[in-house]
């Protein structure tokens, strides 16, 4: 990026001219090449989605550099960075180059992705990834997803994004309506289904923040009118205030804060919003018999 335009843009057509001629004398290597890494996609059961750096292992390369110096900035007079360029030197530098999977997912049978995430299915229409559409309301049992925790990092290219995600997968017995899209994982497109739509994958629709709804709760309550319901929940559900009263003991700041332990028993109550958190996409463990058409 610190070379003159005019030599960044030859060295970009050199590489290209390269490659389209390396392309050119392998042709059938090539397309078998491909045909195989598609029936491998296709086939196989887990995919690696993220990756560590082995620190244990690496490479070795020469490094060509100049000597880094400080002189006093004539903008600031404080001492800035330059390279003196009258003493170059090389020497050998590790080249860290292998890495092992860090976070690896099995593959479900299919995805069900409600109608309204109306900006995400574009994307997948737009990336050739083949989908059916009930023709029918459904309720099937799915995979779920639940967010329980995540990092966001400054606004970027219009996102902002997520990462360090945690989740909670439970079997949910889930209500679906006629229109919305299965996607069946059995087809070219399967590493980009994983990468984009398990939210924990570095590059998934959730980290780009696509599916933001979902982490807004929309229910509260009114603590003044939701203390004689709480107090009547707890005296029906032992189990719960026996929970309620161990967290007490062992957290002495929740201990003595009204808000906190209303919020915890309004959590742990069947009137918490069941959404809230629940990531939309579902996964589908077994997917014959649906509704389904084009």
């Amino acid at each position: 990026m610190l070379k003159p335009f005019k030599d960044r843009v030859w060295s970009t057509y050199h590489f290209m001219d390269a490659v389209v001629q390396f392309m050119s004398r392998h042709i059938p290597e090539i397309r078998d090449v491909r045909a195989k890494a598609w029936e491998t996609t296709r086939s196989k059961q887990e995919f690696a989605l993220d990756y560590a750096m082995d620190q244990k292992k690496h490479d070795s390369i020469t490094f060509k550099g100049y000597e880094a110096k400080y002189k006093p900035s004539e903008v600031s007079g404080l001492p800035r960075l330059w390279y003196d360029r009258k003493e170059p030197y090389q020497k050998q530098i590790p080249y860290y180059n292998y890495f092992n999977p860090s976070l690896t997912v099995t593959k479900p049978a299919a995805y069900i992705i409600p109608q309204a995430w109306e900006n995400v299915i574009e994307r997948l229409e737009m990336n050739g990834v083949e989908m059916n559409r009930l023709m029918e309301a459904v309720e099937l049992e799915t995979e779920t997803y639940f967010i329980k925790d995540f990092k966001t990092r400054n606004a970027w290219e219009g996102h902002y994004y997520h990462s360090g995600v945690t989740m909670e997968k439970k079997m949910v017995k889930r209500k679906f309506s006629k229109g919305d899209y299965v996607i069946f994982v059995n087809q070219n497109a399967n590493r980009y289904l994983l990468e984009t739509l398990e939210p924990n994958a570095p590059d998934s629709w959730f980290a780009w923040n696509f599916f933001e709804p979902v982490l807004m709760q929309k229910e509260y309550f009114s603590a003044y009118v939701f203390e004689d319901l709480a107090a009547e929940f707890l005296k029906e559900n032992p189990s719960v205030k026996a929970e309620l009263e161990t967290k007490r003991k062992a957290d002495p700041e929740f201990a003595g804060d009204s808000a906190a332990q209303l919020d915890w028993v309004y959590r742990h109550s069947p009137w918490y919003e069941p959404t809230h958190k629940m990531y939309p996409v579902a996964r589908l463990a077994n997917a014959g018999n649906l509704p389904i058409g084009k």
